[in-house]
């Protein structure tokens, strides 16, 4: 089956979708769609703040979060895809730009994974988006620790650190639904 990533998107004007697009099918098939606030909120709570004025790019791929992704898309490719968000960070300047990047799991785990960017400051911005391809060795180990049936991980990007923490992680079980925290190295279920 060909890779693919669905392209989700809010307020991006014409010439971006179509610089997004052309990059993106240089090594996917591309499923475009454009959504509304409403589809955001209800879809992902945690990646809109208080502002609804903002510009949302989600790239969904259909592939892990690990090695074999970044070996199988040319570096060159990645790193446009990467620099086309920054440039549009840059052109918003202060007004609020959320990117998710999506990833059907890591390694053995099935767990889709998520990376939310939705810094209001492009330095911290660009610094979320180069350290992303970085994770691949760490994340592993961190969703270890978790029950097998995750069906989300949501990672987020710390601007006072730096880094890039896991948020939360959503269980659904045929019973009970729990979410967990990671918080001093380990997860602790919080309902």
């Amino acid at each position: 089956m060909e890779a693919y990533v669905q392209f989700r998107y809010y307020d991006l004007a014409i010439g971006e979708r179509e610089v997004i697009y052309t990059y993106l099918t240089k090594s996917f098939y591309v499923v475009e769609e454009e959504t509304s606030i409403d589809e955001i909120q209800k879809e992902q709570s945690y990646a809109l703040g208080d502002d609804d004025s903002i510009t949302y790019i989600e790239l969904s791929f259909s592939s892990k979060f690990d090695d074999l992704f970044f070996s199988s898309i040319r570096p060159d490719r990645w790193q446009s895809i990467k620099n086309i968000l920054k440039e549009i960070k840059h052109r918003r300047g202060k007004m609020p730009v959320v990117v998710l990047f999506k990833f059907i799991g890591a390694n053995n785990l099935n767990s889709e994974i998520v990376f939310c960017i939705k810094n209001k400051f492009e330095k911290q911005f660009d610094m979320a988006i180069e350290k992303i391809e970085y994770l691949v060795d760490i994340i592993p180990s961190q969703l270890n620790l978790l029950p097998e049936t995750m069906l989300e991980v949501i990672y987020s990007f710390d601007d006072s650190s730096g880094k890039w923490i896991p948020f939360q992680a959503t269980n659904t079980n045929t019973d009970e639904s729990s979410r967990f925290v990671f918080s001093g190295g380990k997860w602790t279920i919080i309902g």
